[in-house]
């Protein structure tokens, strides 16, 4: 992963803790941040996938934040433990594979035969997809290596 994020992302262990230090001064003096993550892992999420392009980094943090504000109901309370979320999880509607593909990336299978219309809302069904997602952009080995999904629309 190390390879990869050097060749790739132009990451290494001086341009990551430049990039983090400029990234959380570009949030504190933010006007309309008003919370935030600061911690490593999450703002490394938008420093690998802009390659360490720090405006870039902020610019794409600044629509994250704006869709979590704009569609919050769809990002609150995100817990595996939640009735409905464990059930739409259990019955394999999206899950994340436990092996990756031969470039290193999660796989992420989606089977919309699993998910019921008329017992689930639009609104589960996003916020499954953003609880699996968070956790999936938490990892950094998918924060490096990237991941993919593989939907099964029958």
């Amino acid at each position: 992963l190390q390879k990869v994020a050097k060749e790739e992302l132009h990451e290494d262990d001086n341009i990551r803790k430049q990039a983090l230090a400029q990234f959380r001064e570009w949030i504190a003096k933010h006007p309309h941040i008003k919370k935030c993550r600061t911690d490593a892992n999450f703002l490394l999420r938008f420093l690998r996938v802009k390659k360490f392009n720090v405006p870039a980094a902020c610019e794409i943090l600044e629509k994250y934040l704006t869709i979590r504000q704009l569609y919050s109901h769809w990002f609150q309370k995100l817990d595996i433990k939640d009735p409905v979320m464990s059930e739409l999880f259990d019955q394999g509607y999206m899950v994340p594979l436990p092996q990756r593909d031969h470039l290193g990336r999660q796989i992420l299978l989606i089977s919309a035969s699993k998910f019921d219309p008329y017992k689930y809302t639009s609104e589960h069904m996003a916020k499954i997809h953003a609880l699996i997602c968070e956790s999936v952009m938490d990892d950094e080995e998918s924060q490096v290596a990237g991941y993919v999904y593989v939907n099964d629309e029958s």
